[in-house]
């Protein structure tokens, strides 16, 4: 058994593996491994007398991808990241955090790439451009000089063909978001009557992108974005009159075993630390080598006050994302308490999808998910902006984060060696288990644990004179990291 330790942080828990004594698993045709986003961290680190400079959200863009595993059984790893500021110049070092999934079964998880588009406008009389594959609906309160805003829909039918290789206990497909490309663009147009054009970024009020209506191998993808001014107007900023949206979503079809579908909702203040919230799922710990967490969707919306209307707002901090799955003891508190977020604002909501179990409180064998040990499985979950209380004004914040815990199915063929000709075993830990132990390889499938690349991306501010040579930066908005995976999988 091979051994290593545990890296724990916010959000990230990953097992550090010692690659010599990893065990190979041969047998079938070697896929590429399947890289699945489950989250990331994007925070702007520029500080004026010390204090913080939140900005507009720009571009943003969360992917990661792998290579097909090398004869010396090494995988590269490449993730992309993208996070720009309004107008002003600032630096982070944003974070992706992903799960990688290898299989003998091609069909295991597949994807695809869907585009959106559409452009709003702050009044409602000018109509927002379309693609082909997108419907919209814009709203602009035109009528209201204190608060004036605009919302645009995007949707997109998705639909997977039927696999050529199912897996033999693949009895339903769960859909999740992979990677995303957001980009946003001022338009200059006067005889649209987009007659202000200020900067590529949005002060958002509502921000959705996520999964819905989905059955078996349909979906139907869902990006909701609404913006207005700040109670300041922006800090004397004007308000563009229309914003052109381009999204990329990478949506992945997965199939599985069984599922737990889960949504964290709460409001909170937008000054509120993010903290992870930990939640039950009430699947066998007995099959936690197979089993994968992913994101369904992520959503933020601010309640507008009586006093200020005005619901956009500048933010300094992005982040959402789940853990793999774990295990740990029915009494053991951590896995029933948030120490700033109370349990009167979260939503403990969840069902199940597959081998037609439908009791939401149910495991797949009909118990409740624990072991008769005690032993139950956990995940964490997190979602929220925030901008600092000094510079903003106070607003709440309502969080929906999406998820789904997946035990993914078993691939047809399944065989399992050391890589000496000798078979190998590897037992799964009773609780404490962090996901990258080798435990899943035995049916076919590997998971490794939660792991993140982090990138950096810096732009100068001619205001502040802050350049980003000064601090041995380099002057980018996008970030391309490639990391090394070792492979347990050989052809």
């Amino acid at each position: 058994m091979s051994s290593g330790s545990v890296l724990c942080s916010v959000f990230v828990c990953v097992l550090v593996v010692a690659a010599a004594t990893a065990p190979r698993f041969v047998g079938g045709e070697q896929h590429p491994p399947r890289v699945v986003v489950q989250g990331m961290d994007f925070q702007w680190r520029h500080r004026i007398a010390g204090f913080e400079t939140p900005h507009r959200l720009g571009n943003l863009q969360w992917e990661a991808s792998a290579s097909k595993c090398s004869p010396k059984n090494v995988s590269t790893v490449s993730s992309s990241m993208t996070f720009t500021p309004g107008v002003d110049g600032d630096y982070a070092f944003p974070l992706v955090r992903f799960a990688v999934v290898e299989s003998q079964d091609s069909d295991l998880i597949r994807e695809k790439h869907v585009h959106v588009s559409a452009t709003d406008h702050i009044s409602p009389s000018s109509p927002a451009s379309v693609d082909n594959v997108t419907t919209f609906s814009t709203t602009g309160r035109g009528d209201s000089d204190e608060a004036p805003s605009a919302r645009v829909t995007m949707l997109a039918n998705v639909s997977f063909p039927s696999a050529t290789s199912t897996s033999s206990g693949g009895t339903t497909h769960q859909q999740v978001l992979g990677g995303v490309n957001l980009r946003l663009a001022c338009v200059n147009d006067k005889a649209a009557g987009c007659d202000v054009c200020n900067s590529n970024g949005a002060w958002f009020s509502v921000f959705s992108i996520k999964l819905q209506q989905c059955k078996h191998d349909t979906c139907v993808l869902n990006a909701t974005f609404e913006r207005g001014w700040t109670p300041s107007h922006g800090g004397g900023k004007p308000l563009s009159s229309c914003l052109h949206y381009n999204l990329t979503a990478q949506v992945l079809s997965v199939a599985v075993k069984d599922v737990f579908t889960d949504s964290l909702t709460y409001t909170t203040s937008l000054f509120t630390v993010p903290a992870n919230v930990t939640r039950h799922v009430p699947l066998q710990p007995d099959t936690l080598p197979r089993m994968l967490a992913g994101v369904r969707g992520v959503e933020f919306n601010l309640t507008a006050t009586s006093k200020h209307p005005q619901r956009g707002r500048y933010f300094e901090r992005f982040t959402f994302g789940v853990t793999q799955p774990r295990t740990l003891q029915r009494n053991d508190k951590a896995a029933h308490r948030n120490p700033r977020l109370g349990p009167r604002n979260q939503q403990e909501g969840g069902s199940h999808k597959g081998n037609a179990h439908g009791n939401n409180n149910r495991g797949a064998d009909g118990t409740d998910g624990a072991r008769g040990d005690g032993v139950h499985v956990v995940y964490d979950a997190s979602c929220a902006v925030t901008s600092p209380a000094v510079t903003t004004y106070p607003i709440n914040v309502t969080y929906a984060l999406h998820t789904a815990v997946m035990i993914l199915a078993r691939p047809q063929q399944q065989q399992q060696h050391d890589g000496v000709g000798g078979r190998s075993t590897v037992q799964v830990p009773a609780s404490g288990n962090v996901r990258g132990t080798p435990g899943g390889a035995s049916s076919g499938v590997f998971v490794s644990g939660s792991r993140t690349a982090r990138g950096v991306v810096c732009e100068d501010d001619a205001i502040t004179a802050f350049h980003c040579s000064q601090h041995n930066l380099p002057a980018q908005l996008t970030s391309h990291v490639q990391s090394e995976y070792a492979c347990r999988f050989s052809s």
